[in-house]
């Protein structure tokens, strides 16, 4: 098993990022279900971890606040997973969900280009 490098994690950890955006709600079926249920969910489980944001930001690729942030995208994406109403693509369709879910990662994004 190899290992990835700081400079690596954090590229991962922006595809992730770039994974959930409004530019899905008009997607198709398919594509949502690749970019969420599995890139998104698969990413923000892994690079969106505690031990890998520790890693970017002792590494200045991400503040506090972008860490905080990205904790508080990742335990939101865990709490909808327990309920299967709110992840399900009906769900994502309805988008009430799933707004406070985009709001965070935007403030992500925005905190990422102002850093």
């Amino acid at each position: 098993m190899s290992t990835i490098n700081s400079r690596e994690l954090y590229e991962l950890y922006i595809d992730t990022l770039n994974k959930i955006s409004y530019d899905l709600l008009g997607a198709s079926e398919e594509k949502i279900e690749t970019d969420i249920f599995e890139d998104f969910d698969i990413g923000v489980m892994s690079f969106f971890h505690d031990d890998n944001l520790n890693i970017l930001e002792n590494n200045d690729y991400i503040s506090a606040d972008i860490m905080e942030l990205s904790q508080k995208l990742r335990q939101y994406v865990i709490k909808m997973q327990n309920t299967d109403s709110e992840w399900s693509i009906n769900s994502f369709k309805q988008f009430v969900a799933w707004t406070k879910l985009f709001n965070i990662s935007n403030q992500i994004k925005i905190n990422i280009k102002e850093q």
